[in-house]
């Protein structure tokens, strides 16, 4: 379950990058699951152009700011890439507060070093998503200790071999490995204990810029996200960065960061524990097709970014209406469908008839007599007045799941439907629809049964074997009271 710290908070100057001699005095707070804040008690560069108004306010964008936050007697410094601000006129805002301030939100933030120029090139990238064991799946077998004459332990020592392979050539640039890294410390009198750790890295050398790396990241969470059928959370996200200060010399430098995104579910600090709920597919049960699966998200990642994204980040919101997560996950059905098949399967007589017909009126209004502006706005109203798209959308997904999907949606021309008055009935209500919508437990059982569409989808296309695909989704917990509750009351509302 999501159990979010504490914020972290880092208080100090900070400054825009293209002005480091106008330094503001301010607070950063990383807020895991919301959006991460920098308050200034002033602001930067001069007073904007204002737009008028009851309350005048004007968006800014102020890209990278630097700063160095005062943390235990040291200067940490940080980077923050993207960051907005929305501002007030000072005069309102001083006659309540008494001071000027202002909020920045970033869109990344860097902690440890500073790096003004994200298009920068580096001699080598290394980034390590850390706290995914649960995924990895080491089992650690016990240590081997040595007693002395007196019985106590002297010396502990451990081989262990990770069950898959420890790298991975990625098809654009860069590999990804899986090192396993060993502690072991005393406990007791006579007890130690024994810790291995598992971090997902990816390696990048030669020329690579900061925002790749960062793109890279982040594209690399969504993807094992999908196949441990929920969000990654991870207890770390660190980067390092190696500098060749003299070329002529070959002298080297390191900078080790901590990185932070703006994304819900893309980096929190959380207790380094495991948690004992399953994984759709774990490490070992993907590594034989984890080189196709590879090249497939790293060749088509636009496609899979977006809806993957939208899913994931409703997905871990503990707590959210079953409405919400409906209308979520059924938009990210949508847009997965269209990203990754488009409308080739809009072939059916009446679809193309409907289509027809709505261009022909299109083309007519160019002739009518309407002003330019309401000729305009009928012409996007008539573009995409829908005509059951959601419905085809998911009778072709269910076709294209070679089997899978008939476990958890047996019923797939009433689930289509059922789901398509549903969405309407949210968007654009009515009594009829109100009646024919689902309601209760079956909103929940209809919004899982698009999860397990989605994730289906996700991994048939991302080349993993179908019948892996059905097992893991058969044997999966979180899918497992559909089938049940199909079986015993399959109309309860």
């Amino acid at each position: 379950m999501n159990q979010n710290p504490e914020p972290l908070t880092y208080t100090g100057l900070w400054w825009l990058a293209d002005t480091p001699d106008q330094q503001v005095a301010g607070t950063l707070t990383i807020n895991p699951g919301g959006e991460n804040e920098l308050k200034l008690l002033g602001k930067f560069g001069g007073q904007s152009d204002l737009l008028e108004g009851p309350i005048r306010f004007k968006e800014v964008e102020h890209g990278t700011v630097l700063g160095r936050a005062e943390e235990d007697d040291a200067h940490e410094p940080i980077t923050l890439y993207g960051c907005s601000e929305t501002r007030l006129d000072p005069d309102f805002v001083s006659h309540f507060t008494g001071v000027t301030e202002s909020t920045l939100t970033p869109e990344v933030v860097l902690v440890g070093v500073h790096l003004a120029d994200r298009e920068a090139t580096f001699g080598e990238f290394e980034g390590q998503l850390l706290g995914l064991e649960s995924w990895t799946h080491l089992s650690v077998p016990s240590p081997r200790l040595e007693f002395d004459d007196a019985g106590k332990v002297k010396a502990i020592s451990h081989r262990f071999e990770p069950p898959y392979p420890t790298s991975f050539e990625l098809p654009h640039r860069g590999t990804l490995s899986f090192p396993v890294q060993f502690s072991a410390g005393k406990k007791g009198v006579a007890a130690y204990s024994v810790a291995y750790r598992t971090p997902v890295a990816l390696k990048v050398e030669g020329g690579a810029t900061l925002d790749w790396f960062l793109e890279t990241i982040f594209d690399l969470q969504i993807l094992v996200s999908i196949l441990m059928g929920k969000a990654a959370r991870t207890v770390g996200l660190k980067g390092r960065i190696r500098h060749e200060d003299d070329p002529a010399t070959h002298r080297i430098r390191f900078e080790e960061f901590e990185i932070y995104f703006r994304s819900r579910y893309a980096w929190v600090r959380l207790p380094e524990q495991q948690t004992e709920e399953d994984e759709l597919l774990a490490l070992p049960q993907v590594e034989d097709d984890l080189e196709i699966v590879l090249a497939r998200w790293f060749g088509n990642a636009d496609k899979f970014r977006q809806a993957a994204s939208l899913y994931y980040d409703n997905l871990d919101q503990s707590g959210g209406f079953t409405a919400l997560r409906f209308l979520t996950t059924a938009q990210a059905v949508e847009t997965a469908h269209r990203r990754l098949f488009g409308d080739s399967h809009f072939l059916e007589s009446d679809v193309a008839g409907y289509e027809a017909v709505k261009e022909r009126v299109i083309a007519d209004l160019a002739t009518a007599d309407l002003s330019p502006r309401f000729r305009s706005s009928l012409k996007d109203k008539l573009r995409y007045l829908p005509h059951d798209a959601l419905r085809w959308r998911l009778k072709d997904l269910w076709n294209r799941s070679e089997g899978v999907l008939e476990h958890h949606v047996p019923d797939r021309d009433g689930f289509c439907e059922t789901v398509r008055v549903t969405r309407d009935y949210f968007t654009h209500y009515s009594k009829e629809l109100e009646e024919r919508a689902a309601d209760g437990l079956q909103l929940a059982m209809l919004t899982v049964q698009l999860e397990v569409m989605l994730v289906t989808t996700f991994l048939l296309a991302l080349g993993v074997p179908t019948a892996k695909v059905s097992d893991a989704v058969r044997a999966f917990s979180a899918y497992n009271w559909i089938r049940n509750h199909l079986a015993v009351r399959p109309d309860d509302g």
